[in-house]
């Protein structure tokens, strides 16, 4: 992966399940989108794991076992283990997989690719995975950024984030260049909080990797922006954000 300016190890770790936690309605969400391209063999590999809030999920649909790589000591590390899970930690990046030949069914990866080589992890996804296995990439890439509900309070993340993370075209074009077949893109709306208040709540653990590249009177200033916002009557509603699945097939 490429050097990133976050501190992976530092706060950021010790937040990350709070502030980024999948809600049942979430899950739901996420299963009925990914569920099509579950494999019958192979291990299932979470690529930039993080504290393993999809690794999770994945271990409780996959017939086989599952492999989080993440190469943050400190995310590894603040990730809870639950009793009988089958999901097996090992520190790597997307660029170098600590994984043989042909030995995975499913690479999975959500929300890392602004932290790639996009051509040298196609490559290595490729290698990874059996003949015709899938590579699903689940990201909010650039063109959904309108309809991403926090970027409203907070637009010097957004400046950052549109100046750092690649488009859909161009994680089409590396994985392509690797020999994959590009099999579709889809947009899946994710409850991320209850109602505004329930957002602020969890954006103040800045865990979200941009909102630690803002300043911090940035930060107030939109947070308390959105807490105003969230006091003002009929501002109840459940949140969703757009989250964008692009799915390959290995040669």
């Amino acid at each position: 992966m490429r050097p990133t300016d976050v501190d992976y190890d530092g706060a950021i770790s010790a937040s990350y399940e709070q502030g980024r936690g999948l809600s049942a309605d979430a899950v739901a969400t996420w299963r009925r989108a990914i569920e099509v391209h579950i494999p019958d063999h192979g291990a299932i590999v979470d690529v930039g794991a993080g504290t393993g809030r999809f690794a999770r999920e994945l271990d409780t649909v996959a017939p086989h076992r599952v492999v989080a790589v993440e190469p943050s000591a400190g995310m590894r590390s603040s990730a809870p283990h639950s009793p009988g899970s089958r999901v097996s930690w090992l520190a790597g990046s997307a660029e170098a997989l600590p994984l043989a030949g042909t030995s995975a069914g499913l690479v999975w990866s959500a929300f890392t690719t602004h932290y790639f080589d996009l051509v040298a992890a196609a490559t290595e996804f490729s290698r990874v995975l059996r003949p015709h296995g899938r590579a699903l990439i689940w990201h909010a890439f650039p063109d959904v950024f309108d309809d991403l509900e926090w970027f409203r309070w907070f637009p010097e993340a957004r400046a950052i984030d549109e100046n750092r993370m690649p488009s859909a075209a161009s994680v089409r074009q590396a994985f392509e260049s690797a020999g994959f077949k590009f099999l579709g893109r889809s947009v899946h709306q994710m409850r991320v909080a209850d109602n505004l208040a329930a957002l602020a709540d969890r954006l103040a653990h800045r865990s979200i990797s941009t909102l630690t590249l803002i300043s911090d009177d940035e930060f107030a200033e939109g947070l308390t922006a959105l807490r105003n916002e969230a006091s003002r009557p009929n501002r109840n509603q459940p949140v969703f954000t757009p989250n964008v699945l692009l799915t390959f097939v290995a040669p």
